[in-house]
């Protein structure tokens, strides 16, 4: 009985597709939606779905609600203002009216005016943030018309206008017109000349009135006078008490009051019967574009509500399968069972959880007819109406609550034959009634491609044999005609088929011995047990008649009780099995993990050691070099024959360090770049080349050859693999240290060489009165001069040494010579900072060094 349309609404489906939606629970699912729904029309799309039978239209509309419930997650959609109704109603209520030229009263046009702004101002942020996400994909309207395109400056100016005129209440605003506002002024102003003529009179007929009051009568202004005295006073009598004791007379002093009043008040009734009109005009005139933004705010409201469901299922949108026939739902759950849970926890209640089962039928590795078997109340029939209604809600786009990786193929009939369909009206049995159901999906003719059926207990309540061979003929003949069939049932016999034929599969729900209770979950392969004599003795009945039924049971089948309970004992070891394997590759992952984690750290440490070396000895290369030179171009510009061979005594020294360190450093970078294999390097990593002597980044990669290409400032080379060394960004870590003091409590001086600039140096935050000297040069008792040779060839030969830190002796004195060595530290190209020792290392006799 499948359907050809593309889509077709709830109240157009066929009476069998009705009566299915109505079994699986469909109308409470409704329900749930309408809750959510913040307008009448989204009501009403859920209240009358859509259905789909094509892939493209549900993937739109679940691709429509997963945008939806990204922006609830971010709370993203407008809240409505405190005290208004939910739901909004529809904005066209009286359309006949409008077409026929009629005008609305002002109370409807109050409401339209104060809806259409609230339903305006909701649709326009919407389309904001659909315009932020990209302009997605987005389903139609009934109208084919895309939801967020329409055209709105009309209406928006319609509802600028509606609001300038109209009040909520149904209030006429002064600002609909001008002829109104002059009206309205005339109209209080000859309203305050009443009431103050009435007061006059009031004091003046102060003993013949019943009351100090002025009232209204047949809508003119009167006094109530005692009726003995209504002849003393001229005017008109215009009503008069029930006991007739009090008369209400309008003095001839307000009947001219009265008479402008009524004038003006009809003169206002017709002006706002004109604006009225007015404003029907306008709105017939935007009728289509109304109508369009109406179905436009329905269809979100709708699409929003359904996001608010996938929100509280914890669901997933489920592919649409290309089979025709393929069910491949993971950790299934009841969407009802779901939300009655969810209900419960919102009330304080702590819920027992949903089990989820995992259903896969329809391909050529699962069974296209599932037989399941187990005990009563044991979620037989839950599993059923799951996977019903799921069918269902993906036709309406709707998300399933299921993992993420679940899909579903689409089914254009989706039968049930559920519960009792006893009826005594029709005076059908509920045999006869589950039959006549049956009956409908087995019709020699019938379609049965692309077509879920799903039957409770089938062929139950009458005789076991011939229900049992009913059923099966009825199972054989679905089976042929192509339809996916899951079916439950208490027959030993449909058991025994569904481990025969091809095609067909037992199912169980398991059942905990130990506790007598059901697990609810699903074995798939497994034929279950109904432990129809363990719920009834624990449901009371005596000892003697359970130990004469197991015997009476033992006799009539007992190798079909030995292969089922071997069946289970099989099943339950290897549910064991699997978890303790799950666990142990869990543990394994874990472990590697972990390992991967270390060998990366390792990695990066060994990239960042080796950049850290190649830097600082390319530092003091070009230092060295720099010095050098320096001491050449002096050796140029002096005559004195004792300065040149002292100038050049400190030359070779330099060169003779460079030497040293240019060999180190070319060992230890070939020492350090062997280590690099071609797996460790990627296409755009900057690279360090030992051959060049620069810096370069990866542009091709030659595996066989173990070579590489280079862009070094725009010049392409090619270097082998062993020639570069990856580039690790290295940062010397700083600390912050508390200033030191000296045995006087002053601060301890500290210097820092600015490579023969001048002024005072930086700051910095090494203290060099806290390290420990690995060298000393002493000059005490030399002159100047020789002191200060003697320390520039103490500090050649600790740089050449590796030394980092040394000290120089030059004792206290006058002065002279710790000033001499200090002006020449400050100029020295090797030194990193200087400072006189701490007073229990020295003090000003000793400043200790920190070199480059």
């Amino acid at each position: 009985m499948p359907t050809t349309a593309t889509h077709t609404h709830f109240s157009a489906l066929p009476a069998h597709d009705k009566h299915s939606l109505t079994q699986l629970g469909w109308p409470t699912l409704a329900d749930i939606l309408n809750g959510f729904c913040l307008t009448h029309v989204g009501q009403q799309r859920w209240a009358n779905a859509t259905f789909y039978t094509s892939a493209p239209a549900i993937t739109l509309h679940q691709q429509a609600v997963s945008h939806c419930q990204q922006w609830l997650e971010r709370r993203d959609i407008p809240e409505f203002p405190t005290g208004v109704t939910l739901p909004l109603p529809p904005l066209i209520t009286h359309p006949k009216l409008l077409t026929l030229g009629q005008a609305l009263t002002a109370q409807q046009l109050g409401q339209l005016a104060s809806n259409l702004h609230l339903q305006l101002g909701w649709y326009t942020h919407l389309r904001t943030l659909h315009k932020q996400a990209g302009q997605p994909a987005w389903p139609t309207t009934n109208d084919a018309t895309h939801p967020f395109s329409l055209a709105t400056k009309p209406v928006a100016q319609l509802s600028a206008t509606l609001q300038q005129w109209f009040l909520p209440n149904g209030t006429v605003a002064d600002t609909a017109s001008p002829e109104l506002a002059r009206l309205r002024q005339q109209h209080r102003h000859n309203e305050d000349k009443l009431a103050a003529t009435g007061q006059q009179l009031l004091a003046t007929h102060a003993k013949q009135v019943q009351e100090r009051l002025v009232t209204e009568r047949n809508g003119r202004m009167v006094l109530p006078i005692l009726a003995n005295f209504k002849h003393q006073i001229k005017g008109m009598v215009q009503d008069s008490s029930t006991s007739g004791q009090t008369v209400y007379l309008e003095p001839d002093a307000l009947i001219p009051l009265n008479n402008e009043r009524q004038r003006l008040s009809s003169d206002i009734d017709h002006a706002i019967a004109a604006i009225c009109q007015a404003a029907s005009q306008q709105i017939a005139a935007l009728l289509a574009d109304l109508t369009a933004l109406e179905a436009a705010i329905g269809q979100l409201d709708a699409t929003l509500a359904a996001a608010q469901l996938a929100i509280a299922l914890e669901a997933h949108p489920a592919t649409v399968l290309a089979e025709p026939q393929h069910v491949d739902l993971k950790a299934l759950r009841h969407p009802l069972l779901v939300w009655e849970r969810a209900q419960q926890r919102q009330r304080g209640e702590v819920p027992e959880p949903v089990i989820a089962n995992t259903l896969q039928l329809g391909s050529p590795h699962h069974p296209q007819t599932l037989v399941i078997t187990g005990p009563n109340t044991g979620g037989k029939s839950v599993l059923l109406t799951a996977l019903g209604l799921c069918a269902w809600m993906q036709r309406a786009g709707l998300h399933l609550p299921c993992e993420p990786d679940s899909g579903l193929s689409i089914f254009h009939a989706i039968g049930t034959v559920l519960g009792d369909a006893q009826n005594l009206a029709q005076n059908l049995s509920t045999f006869s009634g589950h039959i006549e159901q049956l009956a409908a999906w087995v019709q020699p003719h019938t379609d049965l491609s692309r077509t879920l059926l799903l039957i409770d207990e089938i062929a139950s309540g009458t005789d076991p044999a011939e229900g049992a061979a009913l059923a099966e003929a009825v199972l054989q003949h679905l089976h042929n005609h192509g339809a996916i069939t899951v079916v439950t049932t208490h027959l030993g016999v449909l058991k025994r088929v569904a481990a025969q034929q091809t095609g067909f599969a037992n199912a169980s729900v398991l059942f905990d011995v130990d506790t007598l209770s059901p697990t609810y979950q699903l074995a798939v392969g497994l034929p279950g047990a109904s432990h129809a004599l363990t719920i009834a003795q624990r449901h009371g009945l005596p000892e003697e008649i359970i130990q004469h039924a197991r015997t009476a049971a033992s006799q009539q089948a007992p190798a079909a009780e030995a292969l089922m309970a071997t069946l289970g004992e099989q099943e339950q070891h290897l549910r064991t099995n699997e978890q303790t394997l799950s666990q142990r590759e869990l543990a394994l992952a874990e472990k590697e993990h972990q390992l991967a984690q270390v060998e990366a750290s390792l990695h990066s440490k060994k990239h960042e050691f080796t950049q850290h070396i190649q830097r600082r000895l390319r530092h003091q290369l070009q230092q060295l070099e720099a010095d050098v030179n320096d001491t050449r171009k002096r050796l140029r510009k002096t005559d004195d024959d004792g300065d040149f061979r002292h100038r050049e005594r400190h030359a070779q020294r330099h060169k003779k360090r460079a030497n040293t360190l240019a060999k180190q450093t070319e060992t230890l970078a070939s020492d350090l770049i062997e280590s690099v294999k071609i797996d460790d390097l990627a296409i755009g990593m900057a690279v360090d080349s030992a051959q060049l002597g620069t810096r370069g980044t990866i542009t091709a990669l030659d595996i066989k050859k173990e070579r590489l290409t280079l862009n070094c400032n725009g010049l392409t080379v090619t270097v082998p693999v062993s020639d570069v060394v990856p580039v690790v960004e290295y940062r010397q870590p700083k600390s912050k240290k508390p200033k030191k003091l000296d045995m006087l409590g002053r601060p301890i001086r500290s210097h820092h060489s600015s490579g023969g600039g001048s002024g005072d140096p930086p700051p910095t935050d090494r203290d060099p009165s806290d390290e420990f000297p690995t060298a000393e040069c002493k000059l005490v008792g030399m002159r100047v001069q020789e002191a200060l040779q003697a320390t520039e060839a103490f500090m050649d030969e600790a740089v050449l040494g590796n030394h980092r830190v040394v000290a120089i002796i030059h004792g206290m004195g006058t002065g002279k010579l710790r000033q001499a060595v200090h002006q020449y530290l400050k100029q020295s190209p090797l030194v990193s900072t200087y400072g006189i020792a701490q007073a229990i290392h020295g003090g000003d006799g000793k400043t200790i060094v920190i070199l480059k």
